[in-house]
C-alpha cells in the first residue's frame, strides 16, 4: 500500500511553509513583548524601592542616632509585618548588623538586585540596599527585599494568556490556509486523476472543472486536450483493427496462394521427376530436366516469399535443438557438389578443428543461410573456386561464437550495391538486361534469420575479384559431446563426395575405396539404409487432386509399395474399414470430409477399440501445400503422427515412410561393414539427442522388450500431452499444466529423452514462476522435443515389431499395460478387508521385516523415479499382502505408476505403511 506523505502534496507543502512563517512571527513578537514587559516591571520594582526607602528611613532615622538598637529593631518587625518586603535588616556605619528581620542573621545579607538581573534568577524578591543619612551624616545602611511574587504571577498570566492567543491565531490561520489551499488544489487533483486515465489509456477521462482563473483555465486546455487524444485514439485503435484484418487477410490469402501453387507444382514436379525414371532419349532428357530445374527454381522463389511474409509479420518461430554441426555444414555443402562441377569450379570447405561438434540451436535457419550463400557464390561465379570456412570467432564457458564465411572468386560486388544488398528486393544488378534471375530476397531473409538467432552478416567484395559473405551466429556447446566424427578416418563411400576436415586445408574429395569393404559412421547407414532399402507394405493415399494422386502412386509403387487411392475422408474410412494398411497418406485440404477431421475418427476408433487387444496405430502422415507456421501443430494436435509439405521429391516421401514402414535391404549393402545394433536401432545413435537408446537400455539391463513396453506406455499416455497441457495453458488452468508437465518430466527422463524432460523441467519451472510469456515460448520447444522423442520410441517399436523373437518372449507379465494391470489387484469376493491399522499382531517379526524391507525399497525407486524397480517390488508386495485386504491401496499405487506421478504414488506408501502398522525407515 502506497504511503500518504503530505510533503508530496503542494497543499501540505504550502500549509507547512505558511505555519512555519506565522510561528516565526508570532516568536519574535512574543519575545519582544516579555523583553518589554521585563523592563517595565524592573522600573516598578526600583520606583516601589524607591518609595519604601524614605519611610523607612525616617522611622530608623532617630533611633540609630540614638543608638537605640530596641527602637530599631522594633521598627523593623513592625515594617516587615506590615507587607511587601520578605525581609529588612539595618547595619550602622561600622558595618555591624543591628537589626534584621526576615533574615537569618549566621547569613550574609545578599548584594543588591541590578535591573538586568531582575527575575533572572528564580528568586521572587528584589534586594535594595540604600543608606541612612541625617544632615548629610551617614548612620547607616538599610538593606530590604521587596517581594515580587505578585508581579510574577502577573508575568506568568500574561505569557500564557501570549502564548494562548498565539495557538488559537495558529490553529484559525492554519484552518484558513488549509481550506484556502484544498479550494485551490482540489481541482488540480481532479486534473491529476484525469492524467493519470490518460497515461493508463482509458478514454475518455472525466472532464476537469473548468473556469475563468488561472487553474480553471487549466482544466479547459486539458479537457481539449483529452478530447482531441480520445478522438486520435480511436482512429488509431480503428487503424489497428483494420491492419490486423489485413494481417490475418494477407496470412489466409499466403496461405492460400501457398496451397493453390504448390498443387499444381507438385503434380508438375512428380511426374517431371517420375519421366526422368524413363527411357528417355538425350533430347527429352534435357527437356525433362530443364522443365525440372525450372520448377525447383520457381519453389523456391515462392518459399523465399513466404518466408519473407512470415518474417514481416512476426510469425516465424525458431526452434532450438541439438544438432551435429559439421554434418549441418556437409549437408549444406553436398547440394552444390554437382552444380559446381558443371560450372567447373572447386568446392572447399574447411573447419577448424576447435569448433564445437553438437550445438544448439535451429539447424533449419542456420543450413537455409548458409545454403542461401553458398547458392550465390556459385551462381555469380563462372570460374575458379567457392570456398566455405567455419571457425570460432570468441569462447565463452558455454557458448561459442562460429563464424561462417563463404568465400568466391566471382564477379563481385560495387561498393554502392554493397550498402544496400541485405535489403528487400534489391539486387546488385537491378537492369532489364541482368545476367542473373532472382527475387532479391535472399540476402534479406538471411539477415532477418541471422538478426533473429543473435548473429550478425556482412560482406567484403571487391569487384571483378570475387566476395567474402560472413555470418556470425552465438551457439550454445553441448558439453561431453562427442567428436569422434570429426575425429576418425573419411568415409570411403564410392560415388559420393565427403567433406574432409583437417588442420590446415580442407577439400571435398572424391573417397576411393581398394579392397576391403568400407566402415559407414551412423550417419552414412542412415543415408545408405535409406538408399538402399526397400519399403514393404500397404499404402492408403487419401488425396483429391487427380494429378497429385497419380504423382503420389507413381512414387510410392516406385518404392515398392502396394497404393490404394481414395479421394475424400469418407472413402478413407470406408476403405481402412475393410482393409488393414501400413500406413495413410492423408491429404489435408479436402471436399466432404477435410484430412484433420478424418485422422480424429481414426484415432477415436482406435481409442474404441477393445482394450484386451493391442491397439493398432495406424500411422497417419499429413500431406499438405500450405506453409505458414502452425500447419505441422495443427497436423499433429489431430493426432497425426508425420508431416510432409508439397511439392515433394521422392527421396523426401522414402525419407518419411522410412521412419513408419519396414524395409528390406536390397543387396548393395551387403558388402558395407555395418555395426548391427546400429542398423537395428538408428535411433540409438549420438546424432539423435532426443532419446538415448544405450543409456535406456543400459538401465534396464540390455532387457530391450521391457523397454519396448515401457515405451509403448509412454506413448499411450503421453502421445498428447503436449497438445493438453497447451490446451490447460490456453484455458488459464496453470496449475493443471504444471501437473502434466512434471508428469511428463518425470517419464521423459527415466526412459532416457534427456531433450523432452529438460523441455519439460524448463517449461514447469517458469509456469510456476508465472512467467506466462516464457512459458508460451517453452511450449512449441516442448512440442518439438517431444514429437522427436515419440518418433524415436515408435521407430523403436517397429525394429521390435519386426523382429522374429519379439513375439516369444513379452514383458507383459511383469510389467502389464494399464488397462491390463486391475485383475491382478480384484479383491477377493469372499474376504472383509479390516477397518483402521492392521493389528501387529497380524504380522509376525519377519514378515513385519520382510514388509519394511519391500516398503523402503519401493520409497527409494519412486525417489529416483525409477518406475522399473518399482514395479518389480510392487509386484513383492502384492504378493506379500494377498490376504491382508489392502487390494485398493496397491491398485491406487499402480495407477500412479501409469501416470507416472511418483509423488502420489510415495504418498499411497505411506499410507499403506501405516495402514499395516510396520515402522519404515524413509520419510
Amino acid at each position: 500500500m502506497k504511503r500518504f506523505s503530505p510533503l508530496k502534496t503542494v497543499r501540505g507543502r504550502l500549509l507547512l511553509l505558511a505555519v512555519a512563517i506565522e510561528m516565526l512571527m508570532l516568536t519574535v513578537m512574543v519575545a519582544n513583548s516579555l523583553r518589554l514587559l521585563h523592563g517595565a516591571m524592573a522600573s516598578q520594582a526600583r520606583l516601589q524601592a524607591e518609595q519604601m526607602h524614605p519611610v523607612l528611613a525616617a522611622a530608623l532615622t532617630a533611633p540609630l542616632a540614638q543608638r537605640d538598637y530596641a527602637t530599631v529593631q522594633a521598627v523593623t518587625d513592625e515594617s516587615r509585618a506590615s507587607g511587601g518586603v520578605t525581609y529588612i535588616a539595618v547595619v550602622d556605619k561600622t558595618g555591624n548588623r543591628i537589626s534584621s528581620s526576615g533574615w537569618p542573621k549566621e547569613l550574609d545579607l545578599p548584594a543588591p538586585s541590578t535591573g538586568s538581573s531582575l527575575l533572572d534568577r528564580g528568586t521572587s524578591r528584589y534586594d535594595v540596599r540604600l543608606p541612612i543619612v541625617y544632615h548629610n551624616q551617614l548612620l547607616g545602611t538599610l538593606h530590604f527585599g521587596l517581594d515580587l511574587s505578585q508581579i510574577i504571577a502577573a508575568r506568568r498570566t500574561l505569557f500564557l494568556q501570549g502564548v494562548g492567543i498565539a495557538g488559537i491565531e495558529i490553529v484559525l490561520s492554519s484552518i484558513i490556509l488549509f481550506l484556502l489551499g484544498y479550494w485551490i488544489t482540489r481541482r488540480l487533483k481532479a486534473l491529476t486523476e484525469a492524467s493519470i486515465q490518460v497515461s493508463s489509456g482509458i478514454f475518455p477521462p472525466p472532464l476537469v472543472p473548468e473556469g475563468h482563473d488561472d487553474v480553471g483555465e487549466l482544466g479547459t486546455a486539458f479537457n481539449t486536450m483529452a478530447r482531441v487524444i480520445s478522438e486520435r485514439v480511436k482512429e488509431l485503435t480503428d487503424a489497428k483493427v483494420a491492419a490486423d484484418q489485413a494481417n490475418r487477410a494477407k496470412s489466409e490469402f499466403l496461405a492460400n496462394m501457398s496451397h493453390e501453387i504448390r498443387t499444381p507444382m507438385n503434380g508438375m514436379l512428380g511426374m517431371t521427376e517420375l519421366l526422368l525414371c524413363e527411357n528417355l532419349t538425350e533430347n527429352q532428357r534435357e527437356l525433362a530436366e530443364t522443365a525440372l530445374r525450372s520448377g525447383q527454381f520457381l519453389l523456391k522463389i515462392l518459399n523465399d516469399i513466404l518466408d519473407f511474409s512470415k518474417i514481416e509479420a512476426g510469425k516465424l518461430e525458431l526452434v532450438k535443438v541439438e544438432f551435429d554441426l559439421m554434418e549441418m555444414v556437409d549437408g549444406a555443402v553436398g547440394l552444390f557438389a554437382e552444380p559446381a562441377h558443371r560450372k567447373g569450379l572447386k568446392l572447399l570447405a574447411h573447419v577448424e578443428q576447435d569448433v564445437p561438434a553438437i550445438v544448439e540451436g535451429d539447424p533449419t535457419r542456420v543450413r537455409q543461410v548458409l545454403v542461401n550463400l553458398i547458392g550465390n557464390a556459385v551462381k555469380f561465379t563462372e570460374s575458379g573456386e567457392v570456398v566455405i570456412h567455419v571457425s570460432v570467432a570468441e569462447k565463452h564457458p558455454d557458448t561459442s561464437s562460429i563464424r561462417f564465411e563463404v568465400k568466391d572468386t566471382g564477379i563481385g560486388i560495387i561498393p554502392e550495391a554493397q550498402k544496400q544488398i541485405f535489403d528487400s528486393f534489391s539486387q546488385a544488378d537491378s537492369s532489364t538486361t541482368r545476367r542473373f534471375g532472382g527475387t532479391g530476397l535472399g540476402l534479406t531473409i538471411s539477415r532477418q534469420l541471422c538478426e533473429m538467432m543473435g548473429g550478425a552478416i556482412h560482406v567484403d567484395s571487391i569487384p571483378g575479384k570475387g566476395s567474402t559473405f560472413e555470418f556470425t551466429l552465438p551457439l550454445p556447446v553441448i558439453r561431453g559431446a562427442s567428436d569422434s566424427l570429426r575425429q576418425t578416418a573419411p568415409v570411403d563411400i564410392p560415388g559420393r563426395r565427403v567433406l574432409i576436415p583437417d588442420d590446415n586445408e580442407t577439400d571435398l574429395t572424391e573417397a576411393v575405396t581398394a579392397g576391403a569393404p568400407p566402415t559407414a559412421t551412423p550417419l552414412e547407414i542412415d543415408r545408405r539404409a535409406s538408399e538402399d532399402t526397400e519399403l514393404e507394405g500397404k499404402v492408403l493415399l487419401v488425396e483429391d487432386n487427380p494429378i497429385n494422386q497419380k504423382v503420389a502412386t507413381h512414387m510410392l509403387a516406385a518404392l515398392g509399395l502396394t497404393v490404394d487411392a481414395v479421394a475424400n475422408g469418407e472413402d478413407a474410412l470406408a476403405a481402412l474399414a475393410k482393409k488393414s494398411y501400413g500406413l495413410v497418406l492423408m491429404d489435408c485440404q479436402m471436399p466432404v470430409l477435410d484430412g484433420y477431421e478424418t485422422t480424429r475418427r481414426i484415432r477415436k476408433q482406435e481409442e474404441s477399440s477393445v482394450r484386451s487387444e493391442a491397439i493398432n496405430h495406424i500411422p497417419v502422415i499429413a500431406l499438405t501445400a500450405h506453409a505458414m507456421d502452425g500447419d505441422r501443430r495443427l497436423c499433429l494436435s489431430a493426432g497425426m503422427d508425420d508431416y510432409l509439405s508439397k511439392p515433394f521429391k521422392r527421396n523426401q516421401l522414402r525419407e518419411v515412410l522410412g521412419r513408419w514402414l519396414p524395409g528390406r535391404k536390397t543387396s548393395e549393402t551387403e558388402g558395407l561393414n555395418i555395426d548391427p545394433v546400429s542398423a537395428k536401432y538408428p535411433c540409438s545413435q549420438t546424432q539423435l539427442p532426443a532419446l538415448d537408446m544405450d543409456d535406456a537400455l543400459k538401465r534396464l539391463g540390455g532387457d530391450e522388450q521391457l523397454l519396448a513396453s515401457l515405451f509403448s506406455r509412454f506413448l499411450q499416455q503421453f502421445q498428447n500431452s503436449a497438445s493438453s497441457v497447451s490446451e490447460d495453458f490456453r484455458c488459464g488452468n496453470i496449475e493443471k499444466a504444471i501437473h502434466g508437465v512434471h508428469s511428463l518430466k518425470g517419464a521423459a527422463g527415466n526412459l532416457s529423452a534427456a531433450a523432452t524432460s529438460e523441455a519439460a523441467g524448463k517449461l514447469e519451472s517458469e509456469l510456476c514462476k508465472g512467467n506466462l510469456p516464457a512459458a508460451e515460448v517453452l511450449l512449441s520447444e516442448l512440442e518439438s522435443r517431444l514429437e522427436s522423442a515419440l518418433a524415436l520410441m515408435k521407430q523403436y517399436l517397429r525394429v521390435q515389431e519386426a523382429s522374429p523373437d519379439s513375439a516369444a518372449a513379452t514383458k507383459t507379465d511383469r510389467l502389464p499395460a494399464p488397462h491390463d494391470r486391475s485383475p491382478r489387484f480384484a479383491s477377493n469376493p469372499g474376504m472383509t478387508a479390516p477397518t483402521g491399522a492392521l493389528a501387529a499382531g497380524a504380522l509376525s517379526p519377519a514378515e513385519q521385516k520382510q514388509l519394511g524391507k519391500l516398503l523402503d525399497d519401493i520409497g527409494g525407486y519412486l525417489r529416483e523415479h525409477d518406475p522399473v524397480g518399482a514395479e518389480e517390488v510392487l509386484g513383492e508386495l502384492v504378493k506379500a499382502l494377498a490376504e491382508n485386504g489392502c487390494d485398493a491401496s496397491l491398485a491406487q499405487i499402480s495407477r500412479s505408476l501409469d501416470d507416472y506421478d511418483f509423488d502420489r504414488a510415495l504418498t499411497e506408501i505411506k499410507g499403506l505403511t501405516e495402514k499395516i502398522g510396520v515402522v519404515r525407515t524413509w520419510q
